[in-house]
């Protein structure tokens, strides 16, 4: 039933509360498990619109307790991504010149093309 009052939230408490789960409802109050890394401040200033999305879902108003836990979800988790160094392919067998549609680049000063770039501009060495 969480995942239907977080998604009767909207904007930004839809976004905050969307990695937290409940701890345990006893009676008329609500335990609220949040991430560590979630500021809590935020956290408080949109707990009457959590209890309103809870009254709208469940029927009842309830007051609600949150406590930060380092193990809680932290929402969708990026995937782990392998650090491999990709094979560099060795250009020093391939002649250029036998490409097809080959272009031969001449090679051009870097300040000669800023002036071409800036007519009428000038260089300062700072």
């Amino acid at each position: 039933m969480w995942p239907q009052v977080v998604d009767a939230l909207t904007g930004f408490p839809k976004a905050l509360f969307k990695p937290t789960s409940v701890v345990s409802v006893d009676g008329d109050t609500v335990t609220v498990s949040v991430p560590s890394n979630t500021p809590m401040a935020k956290v408080e200033e949109s707990t009457s619109k959590l209890q309103a999305a809870i009254h709208k879902v469940c029927g009842s108003k309830y007051k609600v307790i949150f406590t930060q836990d380092p193990t809680a979800s932290r929402g969708i988790e990026r995937p782990q991504v392998p650090n491999t160094v990709l094979e560099e392919q060795v250009m020093d067998d391939i002649d250029m010149s036998e490409m097809d549609g080959s272009v031969e680049i001449k090679p051009t000063n870097g300040i000669d093309e800023l002036y071409k770039a800036f007519p009428g501009g000038s260089v300062q060495d700072t």
